[in-house]
C-alpha cells in the first residue's frame, strides 16, 4: 500500500496592538492511499453485512484506495413491479456480486482543512475553530433501514408516503413496494457527499479586572459543533459506524457528536 500527501499550515500575528490583536492558523492537507499488490491479486471483501442487504459493503482491491466502496450501481424503481433495479453490467438477466458491482467511490477525502482565528479587543476575547472535509463519500446504511420492510421494524413515515402501491399514481415513487420480503442490495443509492465545514468551537470571553483575593476572572460562554453545512442527508457527516479501514465511512444509527453550549469562569489565585 501506498501513502503520499502534503499538508501546509499557515500561521498569522495579523494584527498586534495595545487594545486589538488579530491571529489566524490555518492549514490543509491531502493524502493519497493507493493499495499496490494484494497476495495472489486477490481481492480481499470487507465484512459481510447482512442488516439490510447481502454481502460487504467495502472491499480492498489493488489500485484502489483501501476501504473503497464496492456497490450495485442503483438504477431506479420498476414502474412496473415497484421493486429496486440496478445496472446489470455483464448483461446475463442476474444480480451477482462478481459482474455486476463496481467501484463507487472512496471513504477518504480529497483534503482536509482548518482555521482558527482569535480576536482581541481591550478586555474582550473572541475565538472560533472551523474544520472542513472535502470530497469524500459515506455509505448511508441508517437510511437504507427504511427500505428493509421485511425485519419488521419502525420506518419512517415518508417510507409509506412515497412507496410504490399497486394501482396508484406511482410517478413520484422514491420507495419500492412494501412487501414481507427484503430485495434491498447494496447499492450507489445509499453513497451520498460526506464534505462537510463545521463550526467546531466558538468563544466569547471576557477578562474581568480584579483587585483582591485572586490575580484573574475569566468569564465566557462556548459552543462546540453549533453549525454543520453539507449536503449529507444523515444526522453527522463525521461518522465512521463500522470503525478500522476495511469498512469505513458507514453510518448505521451512528450517535452524533453533540452540540453544547456552556458559560464559565477561570479564576486565578
Amino acid at each position: 500500500m501506498s501513502n503520499s500527501g502534503i499538508e501546509l499550515n499557515f500561521d498569522a500575528d495579523i494584527i498586534r496592538t495595545h487594545d486589538f490583536g488579530l491571529t489566524a492558523q490555518f492549514n490543509i492537507a491531502h493524502n493519497s492511499n493507493k493499495i499496490v499488490e494484494l497476495a495472489d491479486h486477490n481481492d480481499i471483501k470487507g465484512t459481510s453485512l447482512a442488516n439490510y442487504g447481502t454481502g460487504p459493503i467495502n472491499i480492498l482491491r489493488e489500485g484502489e484506495p483501501i476501504g473503497a466502496f464496492w456497490l450495485y450501481e442503483y438504477q431506479g424503481i420498476n414502474p412496473e413491479t415497484g421493486r429496486m433495479e440496478y445496472v446489470d453490467h455483464d448483461g446475463d438477466g442476474q444480480y451477482s456480486d462478481d459482474a455486476d458491482r463496481i467501484i463507487a467511490g472512496s471513504p477518504f477525502p480529497l483534503f482536509t482543512y482548518g482555521l482558527n482565528v482569535g480576536l482581541r479587543y481591550k478586555r474582550w476575547d473572541f475565538n472560533f475553530f472551523l474544520q472542513g472535509s472535502q470530497g469524500n463519500k459515506i455509505y448511508n446504511l441508517s437510511n437504507m433501514r427504511n427500505m428493509s420492510y421485511s425485519q419488521g421494524m419502525n420506518i419512517e413515515k415518508r417510507a409509506w408516503e412515497y412507496s410504490w402501491k399497486e394501482g396508484a399514481d406511482n410517478s413520484n415513487a422514491s420507495f419500492p413496494k412494501i412487501t414481507n420480503t427484503n430485495s434491498g442490495r447494496y447499492s450507489t443509492r445509499f453513497l451520498e457527499d460526506g464534505s462537510y465545514l463545521r463550526l467546531k468551537n466558538i468563544t466569547l470571553a471576557y477578562n474581568v479586572p480584579v483587585r483582591h483575593f485572586f490575580s484573574g476572572l475569566r468569564v465566557f460562554v462556548t459552543a462546540q459543533n453549533f453549525l454543520t453545512l453539507t449536503k449529507y442527508s444523515g444526522v453527522d457527516p463525521e461518522v465512521n459506524s463500522k470503525g478500522g479501514d476495511i469498512d469505513a465511512s458507514i453510518d448505521h444509527l451512528s450517535y452524533p457528536n453533540v452540540k453544547t453550549a456552556s458559560i464559565g469562569a477561570t479564576v486565578n489565585f
